[in-house]
């Protein structure tokens, strides 16, 4: 009789202890290999209905004989996806699918195979018809023009595991009025019913797919039919429209960790939220200081933030993240006066460095104590510190190419860095990484967190007004990178996408994902069909920058297509996002 659970023989271990060497059986040292039964064995899951796989351990002995052992100790590595117990019975969840090493050890030997769980559910969503499943039994016709287009997220998309509350969204076409979704993987095959243009899955749901497949794919086909009702119940009055190719969404292995701090420039405040999280929170701003915070950067220890009041040109403020509306607390108060624009932290945290019309300034980050201006022969702006120290990345700027009554707006420029001796001495001497075409601006450089690249901006001149230069929110701001060193740069052109987007202001996640690091930027691209170009209000999407395709040189693009960060008000303007410690 086999016993289930914890199991007789685990129990008697438990009385016996583990056999020593001394202990063992003559002969029984004697292992050549284990083998687990059964191989590679795949399962299906769904809400309801776990599944249960019962193991034996065939050992091999060096002379050749195959005996099955009970005498194995078990283990499985995915937890997520169920667990073994003492006699080799695995019990899976209902609520995830993945995969898992399931490992028999027998006298220090051991053998194992890998076991696929996978997820199975269907989705009727609100509106659709009883058995809709049971509308797409018929032939499918592949890449037709009257079938339905998705929107949003975009083919080949990369986000973290823990992003949230994501929106699908689709044209529905000439044709269509019930839709389905059919996410496949390896370990997940969800189906979903809507007669809506947009699904958005409750977080339970979105939890399994995102991380049964984190660190792969799953793919996203969008299929449709036409239907009617004719009293009796729904009948099909077309083909099963479905694309020629399914989209991809690429899940990270890990989430993204720490909190991102933004503009929200309709309401003059900035926001935080820790991401994963689905709403955000005015931090410091308009509503509840008194006064417009605009351009904000935070210390590398998360301690304190730098900001910019009431618009460009206009007061300096360096607060304590830990109480922003509290004055006495403030390094450099609101009423004092004192001016400066764009702003960057050493990496202990210990100094800032603040551009206003074009001098850099360097303060005392802990009191708050203006130290000196940095002595150039050029107009400086955008500073952005390495996380090694060693290194100021800023904008130069040519005299006669300056708008005296617009600190943004300017043409020409370069990019340039400054060497920082171990002492904090900061020199004068620029070494051009980043030269200006004619006609172009180059602006907004910022180191990625290994030090190793250099996000930045460039837009062109389409008027030869000033306006055509403002680095605030040109239309044609696009997205690049170049390392460090200068000798290779990208233009990302996946993040960017087509058209006048104003893909402006970059920031990077302070933590990389594997391989990946994560991008932040502005844009005023679609979301889906929520928002419109003609709309004019930016929104703060993410690229995935690719570092294992970055280091084999130029030439290729290592970003992905953005997604758009869930947690926003798209009524409103959002933008200068900063991506800080929680």
């Amino acid at each position: 009789m086999r016993w289930f659970g914890f199991g007789w023989f685990g129990f008697a271990l438990m009385l016996a202890g583990c056999p020593t060497a001394q202990e063992t059986p003559e002969g029984r040292g004697d292992v050549a290999s284990v083998q687990v039964l059964p191989d590679s064995p795949t399962v299906e899951v769904s809400p309801g209905f776990p599944a249960q796989v019962e193991f034996t351990a065939q050992i091999t002995r060096a002379d050749g004989s195959v005996e099955e052992s009970t005498e194995v100790s078990w283990t499985s590595s995915n937890l997520n996806v169920g667990e073994i117990d003492l006699d080799g019975v695995f019990g899976s969840t209902d609520a995830t699918g993945g995969t898992t090493h399931v490992r028999a050890t027998y006298l220090g030997v051991w053998g194992q195979t890998t076991m696929t769980v996978v997820y199975r559910q269907e989705v009727e969503a609100d509106g659709a018809p009883a058995g809709a499943a049971e509308l797409f039994d018929g032939s499918e016709v592949a890449g037709s023009g009257d079938g339905a287009t998705l929107l949003y997220p975009l083919d080949q998309v990369k986000m973290p595991r823990n992003t949230p509350r994501i929106t699908f969204m689709w044209d529905p076409g000439p044709v269509c009025n019930l839709f389905r979704l059919r996410f496949r993987s390896e370990v997940t095959q969800v189906d979903v019913y809507t007669p809506g243009t947009s699904w958005e899955p409750d977080e339970a749901l979105w939890h399994t797919i995102a991380a049964a497949n984190a660190g792969g794919t799953t793919t996203l086909e969008l299929g449709c039919v036409a239907f009617h009702d004719d009293g009796a119940g729904p009948v099909v009055d077309s083909d099963v429209l479905v694309p020629a190719d399914p989209s991809t969404i690429h899940i990270s292995r890990l989430d993204a960790e720490g909190s991102i701090y933004y503009w929200n420039a309709s309401i003059g405040g900035v926001y935080r939220i820790p991401f994963g999280a689905s709403e955000a929170e005015e931090f410091y701003g308009q509503n509840n200081y008194g006064h417009c915070v605009s351009c904000h950067v935070i210390s590398p220890d998360g301690s304190r933030m730098a900001v910019t009041y009431d618009g460009g040109n206009e007061n300096l403020g360096l607060i304590s993240m830990d109480a922003p509306l509290d004055d006495g607390q403030a390094i450099i108060p609101y009423a004092e006066e004192r001016h400066g624009n764009f702003k960057t932290f050493s990496p202990d945290g210990t100094r800032m460095i603040s551009s206003y019309w074009g001098t850099l300034s360097v303060t005392n980050a802990h009191n708050g104590n203006h130290l000196y201006d940095l002595d150039l022969d050029f107009l400086a702006t955008m500073p952005s510190w390495s996380p090694q120290g060693d290194l100021l990345a800023v904008v130069m700027i040519d005299q006669d190419s300056y708008d005296p009554a617009w600190v943004a707006s300017f043409h020409g420029s370069r990019i340039a860095l400054l060497q920082v001796a171990e002492d904090g001495t900061i020199g004068t001497v620029p070494e051009v990484i980043v030269d200006a075409e004619d006609g172009s601006t180059v602006y907004y450089p910022a180191f990625s967190p290994d030090g190793e690249w250099i996000a930045y901006n460039v837009s062109w001149d389409t008027d030869g007004t000033y306006e055509s230069w403002n680095t605030y929110d040109d239309p044609s701001a696009t997205l690049r990178v170049v390392s460090a060193d200068g000798t290779v740069g990208f233009e990302l052109g996946a993040a960017n996408g087509q058209g006048n987007l104003t893909n402006s202001w970059p920031g990077w996640a302070p933590q990389p994902d594997a391989d990946v690091l994560w991008l932040t930027f502005s844009s005023k691209r679609p979301y889906g069909y929520l928002t419109s170009l003609a709309d004019g209000r930016p929104q703060i999407w993410v690229s995935a920058f690719d570092l294992s395709e970055a280091s084999q040189g130029g030439g290729g693009d290592p970003s992905s297509p953005p997604f758009w960060l869930p947690f926003q008000d798209i009524s409103t303007n959002n933008h200068i996002a900063t991506w800080g410690p929680n």
